[in-house]
């Protein structure tokens, strides 16, 4: 990606994007990148594609000083006028379009000069990418989330048949993709958590946030942190099973508090779902202004999992990242017993599916039933809250962003000598010559 001075030669360029801006927006994606640009940046050249928060001009990410900059040689000035430099940048390449940004990848590859594209994202909603690898004009490392279940519709499959290598997030996704026939399959590596940030907080102790949350000391309070989607977050089923649990157990009084868009394209009108099931007078909901335009801090997304009494994402996941912050908090979580999930749940209640559709896309998506996540919540409110704690240490030992972290960087060391075996070791565009080629080509055979 250009020529400064102050790159660092780690000889491993690794071009990377996850579709949302890792510091300009705060989904469930973006939290997690910002962890593994500065984890990682040490160990690669590393360069990230942000279309979804970032328009038209390349600005430039200086680790070691947390500064961004339009200038890739920029410099510290202290009071007394002295410059330092700011350290080795990572470029943040924009979008043109509010998408994958598939228009421009190659271009921006080439640009950086990128050894490899390391994408997390959904595999069905892309194509140009899976042709770029096939035509091996782009190496690509994916992780997608395996967030469907069998049987696997064959375009998938042949798109993933083109990257170098996937990822799966947990063990299931491993399984079943092998089990459909790929080959190119590394070990999972989950997504990872802060736990010196995420940890049980005392609720007397944020009166202000849990009055702004709706929550009361003495009431059952539930929360759910997901997008706004349809068929994909059983939002529909979880609101139906809140008005089963207060129409059967009015004795609970329960407060509840959605942390979502409220009204998107392809989404729910929550405000008028929440008034169809006869939930509204006891849900807060985040100011949509706020929540578009990012304001919501990791520790502000910390605390609605810490200060509530179960967390529900009882949706078919891929991975489902609040299910392991619930359980980092202290909370217990209801989550549904199919794909990611039940490897990531050691504190709560998992689900059965109970219902399945076909998407457009071909692929199959699995629900809950109402009545057994009112049957949960029911439940969670009736156990004391310390018979959850254990889901604290089996987090820690399992998703601390350093383990996580080393996961990622024994995948990248393995990758670049793979790369180097195949003699397709490259920092150029079109690929040169690998050390190992060369030293090779040197070799004299005399056949007599």
């Amino acid at each position: 990606m250009g020529k400064w001075a102050s790159r660092r030669s780690r000889n491993f360029e690794c071009f990377s994007t996850r579709n949302d801006h890792p510091w300009r927006t705060d989904s469930g994606y973006s939290i997690p990148a910002r962890y593994l640009v500065d984890g990682l940046c040490k160990d690669l050249d590393l360069g990230v594609f942000a279309p979804v928060g970032q328009r038209y001009k390349i600005e430039y990410y200086f680790p070691e000083v947390g500064i961004f900059s339009v200038d890739p040689t920029y410099k510290l000035v202290l009071p007394d006028k002295t410059e330092i430099d700011a350290g080795p940048p990572v470029p943040i390449y924009p979008g043109v379009s509010e998408d994958y940004g598939e228009n421009i990848v190659e271009e921006h590859y080439q640009h950086f000069q990128a050894e490899l594209l390391w994408l997390i994202g959904d595999a069905w909603a892309l194509s140009r990418i899976f042709d770029l690898a096939k035509q091996d004009r782009i190496r690509l490392v994916l992780q997608p989330p395996v967030d469907f279940m069998e049987p696997f519709p064959q375009y998938l499959l042949d798109r993933l048949s083109t990257a170098f290598k996937i990822v799966p997030w947990v063990q299931d996704g491993y399984d079943r993709l092998a089990k459909a026939g790929l080959k190119n399959l590394a070990d999972p590596i989950p997504l990872g958590i802060n736990t010196d940030l995420w940890k049980p907080r005392d609720r007397t102790k944020f009166p202000d946030t849990m009055r702004d949350l709706g929550f009361g000391l003495d009431t059952f309070n539930i929360a759910i942190v997901a997008a706004n989607q349809m068929g994909r977050k059983a939002w529909e089923q979880t609101f139906r099973a809140i008005r089963i649990v207060r129409e059967q157990r009015p004795d609970i009084p329960m407060r509840l508090y959605i942390h979502t868009q409220s009204n998107i394209a392809d989404g729910w009108d929550m405000t008028a779902l929440l008034n169809h099931y006869g939930i509204a007078d006891i849900t807060n909901q985040p100011d949509p202004y706020s929540i578009i335009t990012g304001q919501f801090s990791e520790y502000q997304i910390m605390l609605i999992h810490a200060l509530a009494d179960v967390i529900v994402n009882a949706g078919l996941e891929g991975f489902g990242h609040s299910t392991i912050q619930a359980q980092a908090v202290g909370t217990p979580v209801i989550g549904l017993n199919a794909a990611a999930t039940p490897e990531l749940v050691k504190s709560g209640i998992l689900v059965p599916v109970y219902s399945d559709l076909l998407t457009p896309a071909l692929l199959h998506k699995v629900e809950p039933h109402p009545m057994h996540i009112a049957d949960a919540l029911i439940k969670i409110r009736e156990t004391p809250r310390k018979e959850f704690a254990k889901g604290v240490q089996f987090v820690k030992e399992r998703f601390d962003w350093p383990i996580v972290l080393e996961k990622w960087r024994k995948l990248f060391r393995e990758v670049d000598a793979e790369f180097e075996r195949r003699c397709i070791k490259s920092v150029r565009y079109p690929p040169k010559p690998s050390e190992r080629a060369l030293e090779l080509a040197k070799q004299v055979t005399i056949v007599e």
